[in-house]
């Protein structure tokens, strides 16, 4: 066969060359984005632990870090997303709980928490990150719903029926 002209083998390897040459492009592109979005996520991480050292709060990443259900209920979904807040421990004598940033409305919360538990806690300095990361467990919580045994009779029925 003149070696001029490729075979359809020659050529099929070539376009599978060609496939599995972009295909390792993509991963590597992948790879080295994760990497930058990987390195970003530590100098935060990095940063909020020096501001926490600077105001002389202690500073924790959440991300990864075991937290449960009977912690995370201790504040509200609704309270938490306001102010950036979850409770990450509790053990019925002590609590922990993380903020992105140590406000008056936290500083309040945090003294309530401590009067309704009947225990000591501390507040600690957390990343978006980190919160972001610990925020999503609220999904994993059960909804509690009221239950009325018997009959509930309003007011405004009464009323109606006066």
């Amino acid at each position: 066969m003149n070696k001029s002209f490729q075979s359809i083998e020659d050529l099929l390897d070539d376009n599978t060359q060609n496939s599995d040459a972009s295909d390792i492009e993509e991963s590597t592109q992948i790879k080295f984005k994760n990497k930058q979005e990987q390195i970003n996520r530590k100098e935060i991480e990095k940063r909020v632990s020096e501001t926490a050292q600077k105001i002389g709060i202690p500073y924790i990443s959440l991300v990864g870090f075991p937290i449960s259900p009977e912690a995370l209920s201790k504040i509200s979904e609704d309270t938490s997303k306001r102010l950036n807040v979850v409770c990450f421990f509790y053990d019925g004598e002590q609590f922990r709980i993380a903020a992105t940033d140590i406000t008056e409305d936290i500083k309040n919360l945090f003294e309530d928490l401590e009067k309704s538990l009947h225990c000591h806690g501390e507040i600690y300095l957390i990343s978006e990150v980190s919160f972001a990361a610990t925020f999503k467990l609220y999904k994993n919580l059960p909804k509690l719903k009221e239950i009325i045994r018997g009959v509930k009779i309003t007011e405004e029925e009464l009323n109606k029926y006066s």
